[in-house]
């Protein structure tokens, strides 16, 4: 349970009255916990972080970027001893859905260059003009993207997606590729503010215009680490003409804070883009392959594709030999892994009373099935004959058990894992059930769960039937 009768506590100090609703938000790639909390037309985010010093480094540098005049969200209140603040809400637009949206429009290439131009001019306001204002103490867990960091990077990707994929390489020629990268990035000009994690899914597109998030990893580095992030996001491909217009554009804009022969910055450019997809690669291999989590691994390709551009037209292939063997291997196996396409299996979530006996359609096709019984149900629940496990005031109280959590991310993680595994993702038709005594509260709250979230990874079709409640 997280600290939400706090959260509602700092929402009450805040605003004059209590949230009239709190919903907690899907978890990402971190430990964060974010809830939305809403009364009227104001809505906020309410954070708990188990790490004290991101949540200092967050709440310091927004407040350094608020004062530089930068788009980032204000932080409303702050309890460092209980890891909880207060901040505002931005909406749920990021810049890869925004993207995806107007590619579909006749002028979505050129709204998509105007507005990744406007990025990057604020990104070059991040990188050299907070210089003088960020207390670079805050900086976790370390002051500066150095050598030492290169190699944390690289011995992720090694162990966290080389290993976990089972792809073969020599250690020792691995190892002196990597100290060749290393020591090359580690010459190049890095007194500058590196955002770390630029990329399209901490860019929140509010009204038309950018905002920006998840700066909390933040420290001193190179220019050319958050250009290549954004760049060559995997979660969005830009196209070959689109990507080097831009990057001629930033380049542009760089020499007049950093002067730069354009074949220097070029060549850095891709060393800085390999490492910052090793590690990018590292993270969907963690998340992905060992956690199961299926919007990291569906990333897997496009980042492979996006080596493969940096290697085009350069010497990376002499100069770091083993690691251009692993790119070929890669590539043969990951770049046209998601350009086949293929049906989303349908998920039918049934709800249903254990009273009343398990769902015929379970006995004959099978699935998955999941008990809810052992849930504690809040007080208010039980004086209610009306009450189900879709109306808000349940839900806001299931949010906070236990062991209806722990429940839902268990079945999420063991249903988006099957469907992401070779053998089930060629049936048509996947049959989940959850039961409870009455089919009324708990086992509807965790259908409804389950389906909402496979909804928002957009892993299959999903039908939802109670048979208890219409």
């Amino acid at each position: 349970m997280i600290k939400d009768e706090l959260l509602r506590l700092l929402f009450r100090d805040f605003a004059g009255k209590s949230p009239e609703s709190l919903t907690v938000l899907p978890k990402s790639g971190s430990d964060r916990i974010y809830c939305r909390m809403v009364r009227g037309d104001f809505s906020v985010l309410g954070v708990w972080n188990p790490s004290r010093k991101e949540n200092d480094a967050f709440t310091g540098f927004a407040a350094a970027f608020t004062k530089c005049g930068l788009r980032v969200p204000r932080v409303y209140s702050y309890l460092p001893d209980e890891m909880v603040y207060l901040t505002e809400d931005l909406g749920d637009l990021d810049l890869c859905m925004w993207v995806n949206e107007k590619r579909k429009s006749n002028q979505g290439e050129k709204q998509i260059f105007e507005m990744y131009s406007d990025i990057l001019r604020e990104l070059i306001r991040f990188q050299f003009d907070t210089l003088n204002v960020i207390d670079f103490n805050l900086c976790y867990p370390r002051k500066k993207f150095d050598k030492n960091s290169v190699m944390w990077d690289l011995n992720y990707f090694k162990y966290m997606f080389l290993k976990l994929s089972a792809t073969g390489f020599n250690e020792q020629l691995l190892e002196e590729d990597f100290m060749k990268l290393a020591y090359r990035i580690g010459s190049v000009w890095s007194e500058g503010f590196l955002y770390r994690d630029f990329q399209s899914r901490n860019i929140m597109i509010k009204d038309g215009i950018p905002w920006f998030i998840d700066f909390q990893g933040g420290r001193k580095g190179a220019p050319h680490y958050d250009v290549a992030s954004l760049l060559l996001d995997p979660y969005v491909e830009l196209n070959q003409n689109i990507h080097n217009e831009l990057l001629d554009f930033y380049f542009t804009l760089l020499n007049k804070k950093l002067p730069l022969k354009k074949k220097s910055f070029i060549d850095q450019y891709r060393l800085f883009g390999i490492v910052r997809l090793l590690q990018a690669l590292g993270a969907y291999g963690f998340r992905g392959l060992y956690e199961r989590k299926p919007n990291f691994t569906s990333s897997i390709p496009p980042a492979v594709r996006q080596l493969e551009r940096l290697l085009v037209g350069s010497n990376l292939r002499d100069d770091l030999p083993e690691l251009a063997k692993i790119f070929e291997r890669l590539s043969e196996r990951w770049s046209k892994a998601d350009l086949n396409f293929h049906p989303k299996p349908e998920v039918i979530i049934e709800s249903f009373s254990f009273n009343k006996g398990i769902p015929e359609t379970f006995s004959i096709d099978g699935g998955f099935m999941f008990d809810c019984r052992h849930i504690i149900l809040p007080a208010e629940t039980e004086k209610s004959e009306t009450l189900t496990g879709k109306d808000i005031l349940t839900t806001n109280l299931l949010d906070y058990s236990k062991g209806a959590t722990e429940l839902v991310e268990n079945a999420f993680r063991m249903i988006s894992g099957a469907l992401v595994s070779e053998g089930i993702s060629g049936k048509k038709t996947i049959r989940v059930c959850f039961g409870c005594s009455t089919g009324r509260i708990s086992s509807v709250y965790c259908a409804e769960r389950i389906a909402a979230m496979l909804r928002q990874e957009k892993l299959a079709d999903v039908i939802v039937f109670h048979h208890e409640i219409r």
